[in-house]
């Protein structure tokens, strides 16, 4: 939806942006310290999210990390909430019997 509150009808082609992180361990004890931090400011309201983007990009404005992004024209499959579980599920096994994926994944 736009600003307005007014439904956008996206193409196929259109481009999207879809997060997928990969650190080094040098990463984890900003994650720690950032963590706490957000446990410690939320007391007992359990609908708070502690978001990773949210950490990234103030970590680059303090310039405390650096970033390579790539792009991708495959298609990517997203699950925020465990109600997308059972479309996941449906989508990998057509990946795989469609030859894109192996039969066993790990």
């Amino acid at each position: 939806q736009d600003k307005n509150g007014k439904t956008i009808e996206l193409k196929a082609s259109d481009n999207a942006s879809m997060n997928f992180f990969g650190f080094n361990k040098s990463i984890l004890k900003l994650l720690s310290d950032y963590w706490k931090n957000f446990v410690s400011t939320i007391k007992d309201d359990n609908s708070q999210e502690c978001l990773l983007p949210i950490f990234c990009n103030e970590k680059l404005i303090n310039k405390e990390i650096e970033f390579s992004s790539y792009t991708s024209t495959g298609k990517w499959l997203g699950m925020t909430y465990k109600e997308d579980v059972d479309k996941i599920k449906v989508e990998i096994k057509n990946l795989i019997k469609s030859g894109v994926y192996p039969e066993r994944l790990y």
